[in-house]
């Protein structure tokens, strides 16, 4: 029965994967359940019998890059260090993985938000897993008693915006653009230390 079931999701999973792969290169529209079948080097009725759909299967898809995301961007608050290395470190992971996940970058894009219902709650999920995530490091320079805030979720909430600003930036932009970690620096210095010389 154990065995069933191990085979059952390692065939799941490769088509998953496959679907990962055809999707991130032609984009939902352009992909068919026949070639996931195929990169999955499965038959079309075995796909059939894991997924209704294509639209199921790139639901999947967004739901499992979401969460490589989500867990990238908790490991690299589990360093040790300060609040200001932490969001730093945070920082740099999100923007660097972000474009690497494809088809979840899509999806913020709005490039398939005309097609599903689901993307709008992805997108709200996200948002607020970011600032949940930045909410544990202000607490936690808190609670050591290195950073003074009155208002926890309106500092968490800001800064927040202000790295979907930078993300949207690299979503939008025709360039490679690279992350500069000397722009990201100077970005915190100020949401830290402020422009204020007093």
């Amino acid at each position: 029965m154990d065995k069933k079931y191990n085979i059952q999701d390692d065939v799941r999973q490769s088509l998953l994967d496959a679907a990962r792969t055809i999707f991130s290169h032609y984009g939902y529209n352009k992909t068919t359940v026949d070639e996931i079948a195929k990169a999955a080097r499965k038959g079309k009725s075995t796909f059939y019998y894991y997924y209704k759909s294509k639209e199921e299967i790139f639901q999947d898809v967004i739901e499992k890059e979401a969460q490589i995301f989500k867990l990238k961007l908790i490991e690299s608050i589990s360093i040790d260090g300060g609040p200001v290395e932490k969001i730093k470190n945070y920082v740099v992971t999100r923007l660097g993985t972000f474009k690497s996940l494809v088809n979840f970058y899509r999806t913020l894009k709005n490039e398939e938000r005309d097609y599903f219902t689901f993307i709008e709650q992805t997108r709200t999920k996200y948002d607020n897993e970011q600032i949940n995530i930045v909410k544990v490091i202000l607490f936690e320079g808190i609670k050591d008693n290195i950073i003074a805030l009155d208002d926890v979720d309106l500092a968490a909430e800001s800064l927040a915006e202000i790295l979907k600003g930078l993300e949207y930036n690299l979503m939008f932009s025709t360039q490679d653009i690279s992350i500069d970690e000397g722009k990201i620096d100077k970005i915190l210095s100020m949401v830290f230390y402020g422009i204020s010389k007093k």
